[in-house]
């Protein structure tokens, strides 16, 4: 059983808790990934839709924050929808320690690709 998709992690989440209380089996959330306020709910039903969404985006530490609270809730499957990106996903699952043992990219400053790389932390280049 689960809630998925048209709502934020804002509105999903309390009836991902109403479901967990009501059910002994395993419960799923997978909300969009955008903002949407209180009176308007889903977000196909915002002005931003279908050209503007990405004004309504959650950030990774929204994501990540939404992760953690519905693990704390006793949800089995801790998901996301549309509006979704990977840096979302990525952080859900450092969020819930499920990172990847070998990530894909991870700073070599012996092979520098980028000037963040090159240069380091903090640092715009010559």
């Amino acid at each position: 059983m689960g809630v998925n998709c048209l709502r934020s992690p804002f509105h999903t989440l309390p009836v991902a808790e109403e479901m967990r209380r009501a059910v002994t089996g395993f419960v799923a959330c997978q909300p969009t990934a955008y903002r949407t306020p209180p009176e308007n709910p889903d977000f196909t039903a915002s002005p931003a839709f279908p050209l503007e969404t990405g004004t309504l985006l959650l950030s990774r530490k929204d994501m990540a924050a939404y992760a953690v609270q519905a693990k704390n809730l006793g949800v089995n499957v801790v998901g996301s929808c549309c509006g979704s990106i990977p840096v979302h996903v990525r952080e859900m699952a450092r969020a819930l320690g499920k990172a990847p043992l070998d990530p894909a990219w991870r700073l070599d400053y012996s092979k520098p690709v980028s000037a963040y790389e090159y240069y380091g932390p903090g640092k715009a280049g010559p």
